[in-house]
């Protein structure tokens, strides 16, 4: 069963924990094509469009984990991002498809994030005070200024141009981050924190922010942690995987509750919306891929 995916214009990447990559159609609610097997589980996929997707690499039988990025028709390598202490756990695309953001490092030792230039090929280090912990979720500003990530119960935003924090929150969390994201026109910012387990019930917290002043937008209890986060195309609405196996989403400008999506019963693994907007595609361990209308 696919453990997560990325949607790269009309196409779908489903990345499985035994290392397969394919590609999928969404309309036709079928596989297209085979892409690649690796032979270490896939991690995370990042798909901006086009036919490039990158793809993250766990940690196997004492081999470190890398990002491949590759054309996703022919699947021949472009770029390989290595020299992890473990593996990356988190990728993820600058809206303007120019640099790719890959956080992750061991348990117990200090994040580590790196940036690849897609126009040069280079691979950089993010020239920040060193994180104490584990990084685990990452995204990029549209524009490519802007690299938000997990920091234990905290997050950081570093601005990438002027070398500098634009902004961490004044207080922790009350669980670990587990995702973040910015809306595709770069007004908002989210993080959702849930409890390490997964099988926890302890209730989490959703935190929306205003990235010109970085003002709270909304602050959002959960019932129980969240995880994934996904802005639709035209920024109104959010939405959020929880620990319960449903999807939370949440409509712009006051962020009250727009409802939920019960899907099939098993862990959701990803989440993302269709590039039109109109459905939500989620992935679990149990029962596959699956796309939800909107209203």
């Amino acid at each position: 069963m696919p453990w997560l995916f990325a949607v790269g214009e009309k196409r779908y990447y489903v990345g499985y924990d035994d290392g397969t990559l394919r590609r999928w159609d969404p309309e036709a609610g079928r596989e297209l094509a085979f892409i690649k097997k690796y032979k270490v589980p896939i991690r995370a996929i990042a798909a901006p469009g086009g036919n490039m997707v990158a793809v993250a690499l766990g940690e196997k039988n004492g081999v470190h984990g890398s990002v491949s990025i590759l054309d996703a028709v022919s699947g021949t390598e472009k770029a390989v991002i290595g020299d992890w202490p473990d593996a990356p756990f988190a990728i993820a695309f600058s809206g303007d498809r120019s640099a790719l953001a890959v956080v992750g490092g061991k348990f117990g030792k200090p994040g580590v994030a790196r940036l690849w230039d897609a126009r040069t090929g280079t691979v950089t280090s993010v020239q920040w005070p060193p994180p104490k912990h584990l990084l685990v979720a990452v995204a990029l500003s549209p524009d490519a200024r802007l690299l938000i990530t997990s920091d234990d119960r905290n997050i950081r935003v570093w601005d990438l141009r002027q070398n500098k924090f634009a902004f961490r929150m004044r207080d922790d969390m009350p669980e670990f981050v587990q995702g973040v994201a910015f809306s595709p026109d770069g007004k908002l910012a989210a993080a959702v924190c849930s409890a390490d387990s997964w099988e926890s019930d302890r209730p989490g917290l959703l935190v929306i922010w205003n990235t010109a002043d970085w003002s709270e937008a909304k602050r959002i209890p959960l019932d129980c942690g969240g995880k994934d986060i996904a802005f639709s195309p035209d920024n109104h609405y959010l939405a959020v995987t929880r620990r319960d196996n449903t999807v939370g989403l949440w409509k712009s400008p006051d962020w009250n509750s727009a409802g939920e999506i019960l899907p099939m019963g098993g862990y959701i693994s990803a989440i993302t919306y269709t590039a039109d907007g109109k459905s939500i595609a989620s992935a679990d361990h149990d029962n596959g891929v699956a796309v939800w209308q909107l209203p």
